[in-house]
């Protein structure tokens, strides 16, 4: 069965196979380090990325929050994050 691709900035792949083939053909463009000048390639990569930002924040926000309180103490309850 084919899984659909859609990014938040509206652009859509019937099958994760096109998406994928997409996305290497695009940092094929590119050689590492440098900056993504189509803005339609900008535009893609930072829709693709945009859930990893997320869940990166959010890790770094509970990182911050366990320095802040090595003992645990009233840190808000987040079933993503399992306490260590």
């Amino acid at each position: 069965m084919a899984v659909a691709i859609t990014l938040s900035n509206g652009r859509t792949w019937r099958m994760k196979a096109a998406a994928l083939s997409h996305f290497k053909a695009t940092l094929a463009h590119y050689a590492d380090g440098n900056v993504a000048e189509d803005r339609n390639d900008h535009d893609d990569l930072v829709a693709l990325l945009e859930p990893y930002d997320e869940a990166i924040t959010d890790c770094i926000y509970h990182v911050d929050l366990r320095k802040e309180n090595p003992y645990h103490q009233e840190i808000p309850y987040n079933p993503g994050i399992e306490p260590s």
